[in-house]
């Protein structure tokens, strides 16, 4: 079992959780994933070379033991403000036990495949055939998506931080953008950013449940179902959300300043 960084507060109402769901392992993920594309970033704006001096700056925002301690006080600061202890009894319950534990291996396993452009893009067509072939976890998978509007969290997370990346643009100078002007660049990315999150999240679930017992799957619907299921989500999402709103200011601002300066 992966444990948070040392820093991170251990007494809290959330903190039993987040080490049962694995988290401190999944910010190491995340943090391959944001180095990633920090270098896509680095490519899209930026000439040869200035990619080294924005690939440290990549490193530091994405330090894994600095959003380990930051995502661990925030997700136990909204758990104490969503769950009372009966709840947290029930979430602690089901990722303390069989189900719960198999479903945050695969899941941890699935997105460190995903790394992998080669296997993200495999999962990506065999959509089709698992649809056709698999009714069953088909339905499962959609259940699960559907109790947990992961859809739509997921691309409003996503929107939140394009909003925040643009807006650090502008706060260094890059961009001559106002908040109006910010919301409309955002709102741009929305429909791509939707059919995106939509297949994505799909090949990503197909991928963590589709060697587990569908007992284990529809188990974590029965959950998400409940209000210490719905809670823990919100939890997650915000917690998420104030994260990934930080880290891609900071690499708007940074980027900005690089930019600001070429024009100089």
């Amino acid at each position: 079992m992966t444990t948070p960084a040392p820093g991170t507060a251990q007494e809290g109402a959330g903190a039993r959780i987040y080490v049962l769901m694995d988290m401190a392992r999944m910010m190491e993920i995340l943090r391959s994933e944001g180095v990633s594309a920090g270098q896509d970033m680095a490519s899209d704006y930026l000439p040869e070379e200035e990619h080294p001096g924005f690939a440290r700056t990549v490193e530091e925002v994405f330090d894994t033991d600095q959003m380990n301690t930051a995502m661990a006080m925030t997700f136990d600061a909204e758990i104490a403000a969503r769950t009372g202890a009966e709840e947290r009894a029930v979430i602690e319950n089901f990722f303390g036990q069989g189900p719960g534990q198999r479903i945050v291996s695969a899941e941890m396993s699935a997105r460190q495949a995903l790394l992998s452009q080669d296997v993200e893009d495999a999962a990506r067509e065999r959509l089709p055939e698992i649809l056709a072939s698999d009714p069953e976890l088909s339905d499962l998978v959609g259940s699960f998506i559907a109790v947990n509007d992961l859809v739509d969290l997921n691309v409003a997370g996503a929107l939140s931080a394009s909003f925040a990346f643009y807006a650090g643009l502008a706060e260094a100078g890059a961009i001559d953008a106002d908040e109006d002007r910010i919301l409309q660049l955002t709102w741009q990315l929305a429909e791509p950013t939707r059919r995106d999150t939509t297949e994505w999240l799909a090949a990503y679930l197909f991928m963590v449940y589709e060697p587990l017992d569908r007992s284990d799957l529809q188990a974590y619907v029965d959950l998400s179902g409940q209000p210490a299921g719905q809670h823990l989500n919100a939890a997650l999402f915000a917690s998420f959300g104030t994260l990934y709103d930080d880290i891609y200011r900071r690499l708007g601002q940074s980027l900005g300043r690089r930019l600001a300066s070429e024009e100089l």
